[in-house]
C-alpha cells in the first residue's frame, strides 16, 4: 500500500497511531455505526485524519491497556494525536497538514470536554453525567460560595461535596460515590467553573448534555432530543405565545425549552404555560435543573407507560403538544390493550406502543390544538392489522395534518431516520394530508451526525405554512405533496411520504412492464423490510459492549 494522501490515514495507520492491533480497528469499524466512513482514493480506502481523531476522542482506554505514562481516563484520541505529532527517526513529523490546522481551531467547548473526559476514570457515564451537570447547577445557584472556596483544592472539594449532598435527595443513587476531600471533585468543579464563565450556566448545561448523550449511546437517546429535531417539532406546531405546551415524554426538557425560545422570539413579553412528564426517574432532576437554569417556570412530573392504557379520561388538556416518545416499546400494557380501556381509534398491539402514543397525545389535545409527535418511519406504513386500522380511523376523522420524513443521522446514536406526525383537532379539518420529504436536507457534522441549518428549518416550516394558507408551495425543497383522504383510502392508508412525494408516473410503462400499483406495492414491501432490518440492527447493537 502506498503512503496515505495528506490529511488521511489508512487502517494500518490508525492501528499504529492508536497503538492497537490491526483487528481492533476492523472491530471498531464493524461494530460502531458512528465510525467514520472511508473514502476511495487511488483504489485504496483512506479515512480523514480529523474524523478519526474526533471519533477516538470518545473511546477511553481500558485501565489494563494504559501505557506507563498515561493517566486514568486517557482516550485513544489523545494517544492517536500524540503519536501523530511525534517526530519520525529522520526528524520529520508524521502529522498530515490537516491536523495542526484543526488542532489550532479547538474551541473552548472542546477543550473543556476533553478535560472532563480525562477525569471520568472508571465511573459510570450516567452517574458522571449527573455529577457534572449537578455541579453546573450548583455553581450557578451558589456563585458566592464557589468564589470563597476557589483557589484552595481542599475547600473546592468540600464545596462540591456539600453541593452534591444538597442535590442527593433528587438524585439519590445516581451520583458517583466520592468522599469528602476527593481530588477529582475539586478538578471537576474547576472545569465546571471555567465552563460557566465561558458559556454561561444554561448553555454549558445544554452543551454538556449533548456531549453526554453522544457518550452514552442508545441510553443517552432516551432522555435527550438533539436541537435540530426539537426545532422541527416546535416549528411545525407553531407553538406561539400565549399558549400551553406539554411534553408527555420530556426527558431532559429540550423540546419544552425549544418551544419557550420560539415563543420568546415571537413576543418577548409573553410566556408559555409549560408542562412535562418524564418516563425515567433520573430524567426528572435533569429536566428541572435545565428549566431553572434557563429561567423557565415549568411544572414537571413523572409518569409510567401505564398512563397509555389508563381507562380514566385525562384531567388536563393542552393547546400544543410536542414529544419524542420511546420508539417501538414492547409490553407497554399489562395485558391486551383491547381489554383495558376504550380506544377511540382502535386498540394498538401490545407488542408496540407507537399508536398508543399517538392516541394518548390526541386525548390530551384541546379542541383546535395541534401536536407534533416523532415516530419511526415504519409507523406510517406498518402492515399490522391493528395499526393499519388506527391509521385509517385517524385519517378519516381528520386528525392527521401532515407527515414529514426527516433525514437519517439526526440522532448521534443511530443512523435510522424519523417521521414527524403533525396532528390536529380542528373543528373543520382539511380533507387532505400533506406529505413532506426532508430526507435529503441537512449536512453531516464532524461527529458524523446530521444537522439541519436555519435555512432548512425555515424551508420545512414554510411548506406547512403555505399549505395551511391554501397557497402553492413557494419552495421546491423540501418536495411535498397534498393527498386527499379519498386517495389515501385507495392506497390502503399507507402514509409513507416517499409514496406520494415523487414525480407522477404513467399507469403502465410504454414497454408493457409492471403497472405502477405493482411497483408501489413492491416499494412498500422494501420499506417494511428496511424498517424491520433497522429495528433488528438497533436491538443487536444494544446487546453489544465495547
Amino acid at each position: 500500500m502506498t503512503a496515505a494522501p495528506d490529511g488521511y490515514v489508512s487502517r494500518p495507520d490508525i492501528a499504529r497511531l492508536a497503538q492497537v492491533k490491526r483487528p481492533a480497528v476492523s472491530n471498531w469499524e464493524r461494530r460502531h455505526k458512528g465510525f467514520p466512513q472511508p473514502e476511495r482514493i487511488g483504489g485504496e480506502d483512506y479515512f480523514p485524519v480529523d474524523s478519526i481523531a474526533s471519533w477516538l476522542d470518545h473511546r477511553p482506554i481500558a485501565v489494563n491497556r494504559l501505557l506507563p505514562d498515561e493517566q486514568l481516563g486517557t482516550t485513544f484520541g489523545q494517544r492517536f494525536r500524540r503519536n501523530l505529532a511525534a517526530p519520525k527517526p529522520g526528524g520529520t513529523v508524521d502529522a498530515p497538514p490537516a491536523l495542526p490546522a484543526a488542532a489550532s481551531l479547538v474551541t473552548p467547548e472542546e477543550d473543556l470536554w476533553r478535560d472532563l473526559e480525562r477525569l471520568r476514570g472508571v465511573h459510570d457515564v450516567g452517574s458522571y453525567r449527573n455529577l457534572v451537570l449537578g455541579l453546573i447547577y450548583a455553581r450557578e445557584r451558589d456563585g458566592a460560595g464557589w468564589t470563597d472556596a476557589s483557589g484552595d483544592r481542599g475547600r473546592e472539594s468540600a464545596w462540591a461535596t456539600d453541593a452534591l449532598r444538597k442535590l442527593a435527595w433528587e438524585m439519590d443513587g445516581m451520583l458517583p460515590d466520592l468522599k469528602r476531600g476527593h481530588r477529582m471533585l475539586a478538578e471537576v468543579a474547576g472545569i465546571v467553573d471555567r465552563a460557566v464563565r465561558t458559556m454561561g450556566a444554561a448553555e454549558a448545561f445544554r452543551v454538556f448534555m449533548d456531549r453526554f448523550a453522544l457518550w452514552e449511546g442508545k441510553r443517552g437517546g432516551e432522555f435527550h432530543t438533539p436541537r435540530s429535531v426539537a426545532r422541527v417539532l416546535v416549528d411545525v406546531t407553531a407553538a406561539e405565545a400565549p399558549a400551553q405546551v406539554y411534553d408527555p415524554s420530556c426527558g431532559s426538557g429540550e423540546l419544552l425549552l425549544a418551544a419557550v425560545e420560539r415563543a420568546q422570539e415571537t413576543d418577548p413579553e409573553q410566556q408559555l404555560t409549560v408542562r412535562g412528564d418524564t418516563l425515567q426517574r433520573d430524567s426528572l432532576p435533569l429536566a428541572r435543573m435545565n428549566m431553572e437554569l434557563h429561567g423557565v417556570d415549568a411544572r414537571l412530573g413523572i409518569q409510567t407507560l401505564e398512563a397509555l392504557c389508563d381507562p380514566r379520561p385525562p384531567h388536563e388538556r393542552f393547546s400544543h403538544i410536542i414529544t419524542n416518545p420511546p420508539f417501538n416499546v414492547r409490553n407497554w400494557c399489562e395485558d391486551d390493550p383491547a381489554y383495558r380501556r376504550p380506544w377511540r381509534y382502535g386498540p394498538p398491539p401490545r407488542g408496540n406502543a407507537n399508536f398508543a402514543w399517538l392516541q394518548y397525545v390526541l386525548e390530551r389535545l384541546s379542541p383546535g390544538g395541534r401536536a407534533a409527535v416523532l415516530m419511526v418511519p415504519g409507523t406510517a406504513f406498518s402492515e399490522n392489522p391493528r395499526e393499519r386500522a388506527i391509521r385509517k380511523a385517524l385519517v378519516n376523522d381528520g386528525m392527521v395534518e401532515a407527515l414529514i420524513a426527516l433525514p437519517p443521522r439526526l440522532f448521534p446514536t443511530t443512523g435510522i431516520g424519523a417521521t414527524v406526525w403533525v396532528l390536529g383537532r380542528e373543528e373543520r379539518p382539511r380533507q387532505e394530508v400533506l406529505f413532506v420529504d426532508a430526507t435529503a436536507m441537512g449536512r453531516l457534522s464532524r461527529r458524523n451526525q446530521r444537522e439541519l441549518s436555519n435555512e432548512d428549518h425555515e424551508a420545512i416550516a414554510g411548506v406547512l405554512a403555505d399549505w395551511r394558507a391554501e397557497r402553492a408551495p413557494r419552495r421546491e425543497v423540501p418536495p411535498s405533496s397534498a393527498e386527499t383522504i379519498e386517495e389515501l383510502g385507495r392506497q390502503n392508508y399507507n402514509l409513507n411520504p416517499s409514496r406520494y412525494v415523487r414525480p407522477k408516473l404513467p399507469s403502465r410503462s410504454e414497454h408493457g412492464g409492471q403497472d405502477v400499483e405493482t411497483l408501489l406495492r413492491e416499494l412498500d414491501q422494501l420499506h417494511v423490510a428496511a424498517a424491520k432490518a433497522d429495528a433488528e440492527a438497533d436491538q443487536a447493537l444494544k446487546r453489544l459492549t465495547w
